[in-house]
């Protein structure tokens, strides 16, 4: 019996030992580390420096010749005899078309080099929106705690003055009614939060 005991006492610490996953603890993290977070993961910033790559492997092919043609023509085109007949050509422009395509991609480079920057600065933004809103979520929290405990101290003397007959339940029912408003205005900010406030 003791050994049965035993022996099922350790199934089950191995089966618990087995199925517990590891937890990470969530910690605050500052508005830089939320930042730099967004940048590492934020696809839309890594498609915007691949452009950026990709535009600055553009500005060599500004110089790029058209390729060149071969021309044969084999038959009888102009006499009796069998014609052979091969030319070879080559087009090019002249070096100012050349400059201005390089100067083309070198802006299409700097305008990508901005969008990027441009999308930084909106990530940036959205996050001290995050963060402003959460601290005035947390702030109005707070509020409604001391505002909650006001009403409960109001509600306790409203009962006694009903049980000592001093005013009418009129004044327990607006107390009361003020403190249920109040909860389910701090439970919709909490929800809002999206997590449990302390």
């Amino acid at each position: 019996m003791i050994l049965n005991i035993k022996y099922t006492h350790i199934v089950f610490v191995l089966l618990g030992a087995l199925t517990t996953t590891p937890v990470k603890s969530q910690r605050a993290i500052s508005l830089n580390e939320a930042f730099e977070l967004a940048k590492a993961n934020n696809l839309k910033l890594r498609s915007d420096a691949m452009l950026i790559n990709y535009q600055k492997a553009l500005v060599n092919t500004a110089y790029n010749l058209d390729p060149t043609q071969f021309h044969t023509e084999l038959g009888q085109f102009n006499s009796a005899y069998f014609d052979t007949g091969l030319s070879i050509s080559q087009s090019f422009s002249l070096p100012s078309v050349y400059r201005k395509q390089k100067e083309v991609r070198l802006l299409d480079v700097k305008s990508s080099e901005y969008y990027f920057k441009m999308s930084e600065v909106e990530i940036r933004q959205q996050l001290d929106e995050i963060y402003l809103e959460d601290g005035y979520l947390k702030a109005k929290i707070k509020l409604l705690d001391t505002q909650d405990s006001l009403f409960a101290a109001f509600l306790q003397r409203a009962l006694i003055r009903v049980q000592k007959g001093e005013t009418t339940i009129l004044e327990k029912i607006t107390a009361e009614q003020q403190k249920i408003k109040i909860s389910n205005l701090k439970s919709v900010l909490v929800k809002m939060l999206g997590s449990e406030y302390p």
